[in-house]
C-alpha cells in the first residue's frame, strides 16, 4: 500500500491528539478528510507540528534524514525491508547472526526514525569490494535513496584504496567499478 505523509504546522497538526500514536489519529483537519476519502487505498501518515515555518520543516526534514551505520537494534528492521526482496529472488536470503556477523558492512537510510532502506560493502582481502544487500521500502522508491548509498558505498571504497568494487543481484553482474 502506497503512503501520504503530511508533513507540515499547525494546519496540518489540526489539534491532533498526542496521546495517540501518529500514525492513526490524523487531527480534525484536512488530513483526516484525506484519510478518510482515501480509505484502504493509502496509508495516511500525519507528522505535522503545531508552530513549525518553512525554516522548520527544511531543517527538520535534513534532521530526519541520514544515511549511517548500520548498528544491531536495526537488524529487525532491515529484514524485513529485505523481506519482499528476498522473495522476488533479487536478493540473497539474509539471516539476523549473518547480518550481526557482517554489521560493519552495512549502512542504512534513515527517514523520520525509521529504516527505509540499506545497502552493505564488503571487503575481500584482495582489495577489491562487493556492494550487495541493497534494498529500498518500496514506498520510498525512485527518489534516489538506493543510487545515493551506492554512491556513499563507492566512497568508502575510495577512502580504503579499494581496486575493484562489483555488484550483483542474485547471480547476474550489475556492475564493475574500476577505483
Amino acid at each position: 500500500m502506497k503512503r501520504i505523509v503530511f508533513f507540515g504546522d499547525s494546519i496540518t497538526d489540526a489539534d491532533r491528539d498526542y496521546d495517540m500514536d501518529g500514525f492513526t489519529h490524523y487531527g480534525y483537519g484536512f488530513v483526516n478528510v484525506v484519510a478518510n476519502t482515501l480509505i484502504n487505498k493509502y496509508e495516511v501518515i500525519n507528522r505535522g507540528i503545531s508552530g513549525n515555518t518553512v525554516i522548520n520543516l527544511t531543517e527538520r526534514y535534513k534532521k530526519q534524514r541520514k544515511i549511517r551505520n548500520m548498528q544491531q537494534q536495526d537488524i529487525p528492521a532491515v529484514l524485513s525491508l529485505m523481506r519482499p526482496f528476498i522473495e522476488k529472488k533479487i536478493l540473497l536470503p539474509r539471516t539476523y547472526e549473518s547480518l550481526m556477523a557482517s554489521l560493519n558492512d552495512y549502512i542504512v537510510f534513515e527517514l523520520d526514525e525509521n529504516i527505509r532502506a540499506c545497502a552493505s560493502l564488503h571487503v575481500y582481502p584482495d582489495n577489491q569490494a562487493e556492494i550487495s544487500g541493497v534494498a529500498v521500502d518500496e514506498s520510498f522508491s525512485k527518489l534516489g535513496i538506493g543510487p545515493k548509498l551506492i554512491n556513499n558505498l563507492l566512497d568508502i571504497a575510495k577512502s580504503k584504496k579499494i581496486s575493484k568494487v562489483f555488484y550483483y543481484i542474485y547471480t547476474k553482474l550489475l556492475f564493475e567499478v574500476i577505483i
